[in-house]
């Protein structure tokens, strides 16, 4: 469950860690979040490596089976360890030709948790979304800039090389 406000308020401290914190479902996959993360709005990327932690009566739910697959049909199977905690990293499944790549592209994706407790199954999804790397788009502007200064050295060395070749008209007179 999700709590979250916009404006200054949207800085994860001890306070509001503890009001999203609740302890009235049966399965529950919980995401662990990075230093970096310490904003309710932070957006994940390509590369980015997520952790989990399976949870089943508020007690770490080893060996449970996860299944991840994103919107372009890539999938994968996971397996928690004895403290429930599963890890993977967000692949980069966008190729589009450089003039077609959009920096706002949204991918989605789909965590199923499962586990079997005394024959009753119990189900849960996590949906998300991430984006393009922003070394994908970044990369674009470098070429940009680094293509923009070779032509202009390049248009300034051909300029004084052809400027050294010319020689200045001399008139040259002749006293017979």
């Amino acid at each position: 469950y999700l709590r979250g406000s916009h404006g200054s308020e949207d800085i994860y401290t001890d306070e509001i860690k503890k009001t999203l914190q609740q302890d009235f479902s049966k399965i529950d996959l919980l995401r662990i979040k990075d230093e970096k993360e310490d904003s309710f709005f932070h957006k994940l990327s390509m590369g980015d490596t997520l952790n989990f932690q399976a949870l089943f009566e508020n007690k770490p739910l080893a060996n449970a089976k996860l299944h991840i697959e994103l919107q372009s049909g890539w999938s994968k199977n996971l397996t928690t360890d004895e403290n429930g905690i599963v890890s993977f990293k967000l692949i980069r499944d966008y190729f589009p030709d450089w003039n077609e790549f959009e920096k706002r592209y949204k991918q989605s994706f789909l965590i199923t948790l499962t586990h079997n407790s005394n024959g009753t199954i119990y189900q849960l999804t996590y949906p998300a979304d991430f984006y393009p790397n922003t070394n994908d788009y970044e990369s674009y502007a470098y070429a940009l800039i680094l293509i923009t200064l070779t032509m202009l050295i390049g248009g300034i060395i051909i300029y004084r090389f052809r400027k050294n070749r010319t020689k200045p008209f001399k008139q040259v007179n002749f006293d017979e």
